[in-house]
């Protein structure tokens, strides 16, 4: 398994884009540190703009009870992580 870090751990808001490639699915984003009612957005690109990523529950995010999402499909995606409370990591692995 390899582990990309998206977001090293940190208070301040931040946002990186990422690849995912067929042959790396399904791929798991998590996050460590949230807290409370904090979310992590998970967003796709379509036609060169990021969109919210929407599942059956609504939006895809990352909180501090729900700390990991898979995606099964390959393209670009975005997490995208508001200020936090305490220091928050984000992180890929496939």
């Amino acid at each position: 398994m390899t582990t990309v870090t998206l977001i090293d751990a940190k208070t301040a808001a931040d946002s990186r884009d990422f690849v995912v490639s067929s042959e790396q699915i399904p791929v798991t984003v998590s996050a460590k540190g949230q807290a409370g009612a904090e979310e992590i957005a998970i967003n796709f690109m379509i036609g060169g703009t990021f969109e919210s990523a929407d599942s059956n529950d609504g939006p895809v995010t990352i909180t501090a009870t729900r700390k990991q999402r898979i995606i099964n499909g390959p393209g670009r995606y975005q997490v995208v992580k508001p200020v936090t409370a305490g220091a928050c990591l984000v992180q890929l692995d496939y």
